[in-house]
């Protein structure tokens, strides 16, 4: 898809179907791009309350809100279809008044909107589409895959979150297939820095004293992350070990009753979410990162995670799912154990182990360590920059 010459070739439209609140990639993404001399704008959409700014700065990009009239329709698939409608003719109106050289589509949604655009397009999937958890049965995974399929042939490049991943997208597209890992800066926090006076540590906020160990889980209350195991092993876990979450999602409430019926008020907490660039002085206090994700779907197994980056900037340890793309990072970098999230007694055994096991949480730590000068966004955003300018010379 070629570009006319007389567009800007330091515009770039970022486009999300969120509020585009705690979407740590797309910041990171547009962040970088704006440093590297582009003029970034990301368009989003108004939350539920139309409390966001419509227009806004951050971190030297620009920050568009489309309000969707039809947002108050029922959330009934029909009406869900208007909105998406309505979604993609507001896009295409921003598109053709801001006139970039690049549009960078974040997921399958707002790939349309690209296509249209008949600008270059950058097809940025933040998981495996055709094995989301969201897809209800083997037909809707089928028409997922078809749309991806077709629409794919009219981008100009595909980047997805890991090398799994895109293999398997090189596969069924037939086209090659880039990857960045959703890395934390290796300057956003050091092990052998004191916390800076604006933060606040997890120990500190909880008041939990030095022999009370903390295991951690930052990220979704959502179904398939293993919390509701998580939960039942605290009948085995050892008496100073406590349990914390750190999110929001439709299982809050629900992991709420559970801590106030079972008396856990003392063993669990959970705390609200944080920025995404306080996350990893907030949790450094901790003992051990969680991330039990259970192979509900296809995507869930093959992913990664934010907490998995989260974890790493923050200095600690990992135990993470008996899946393909986390195992191996853990056992490649030595960064910590393995568990299994549908077996409550085992999980907590493993921790029990590892965290009895002084000398091992220590070597653990120094890999974490050696681990950030590799996996870092630095890193990554060398390799976004350089897709980029070949796109830009190719035109």
């Amino acid at each position: 898809m070629n570009s006319s010459l007389s567009i800007n070739p330091k515009k770039v439209l970022h486009i999300v179907l969120n509020p585009f609140t705690h979407d740590s990639r797309v910041l990171k993404e547009a962040n970088s791009l704006s440093k590297a001399g582009y003029r970034v704008k990301v368009l989003a959409v108004q939350n539920e309350r139309g409390n966001l700014p419509a227009y806004e700065t951050q971190s030297g990009f620009e920050v568009q809100r489309i309000h969707l009239v039809t947002k108050k329709l029922p959330k009934l698939k029909p009406f869900q279809f208007i909105k998406y409608i309505e979604y993609i003719l507001q896009a295409l109106i921003v598109l053709k008044n801001f006139n970039p050289c690049i549009v960078h589509c974040h997921d399958l949604d707002p790939l349309p909107i690209g296509i249209f655009s008949r600008k270059l397009v950058v097809y940025d999937t933040h998981e495996f589409q055709r094995g989301r958890n969201n897809l209800k049965n083997k037909y809707e995974a089928l028409i997922t895959g078809s749309i991806e399929s077709l629409l794919a042939k009219h981008v100009d490049a595909v980047i997805t979150i890991n090398q799994e991943i895109a293999n398997m997208l090189s596969e069924v597209l037939g086209r090659k297939t880039f990857f960045l890992f959703n890395a934390d800066s290796k300057e956003q926090y050091s092990p052998n820095k004191s916390f800076e006076s604006n933060y606040i540590s997890l120990r500190e906020k909880l008041s939990l004293p030095g022999h009370k160990k903390i295991i951690v889980y930052a990220g979704g209350l959502t179904y398939g992350r293993g919390l509701t195991k998580l939960l039942e092993s605290v009948a085995y876990l050892a008496d100073e070990i406590v349990i914390v979450l750190i999110g929001y999602g439709d299982l809050e409430c629900s992991l709420k009753r559970t801590v106030r019926k079972r008396g856990l008020s003392d063993r669990v907490f959970i705390l609200p979410p944080v920025s995404h660039n306080e996350v990893s002085h907030y949790i450094a206090s901790s003992d051990l990162g969680l991330m039990p994700t259970e192979n509900t779907s296809l995507s869930y197994k093959l992913g990664l995670g934010n907490k998995f980056f989260h974890y790493i900037s923050a200095g600690i340890p990992l135990a993470v799912s008996n899946q393909p793309v986390k195992r191996a990072l853990v056992e490649k970098y030595g960064l910590g154990i393995i568990i299994d999230p549908e077996d409550s007694k085992g999980m907590a055994k493993e921790i029990n182990s590892f965290l009895s096991n002084i000398e091992l949480q220590r070597k653990c730590r120094e890999n974490v360590k050696k681990a950030l000068t590799e996996l870092n966004w630095e890193r990554e955003e060398k390799k976004l920059i350089s897709l980029y300018s070949e796109l830009i010379n190719k035109q």
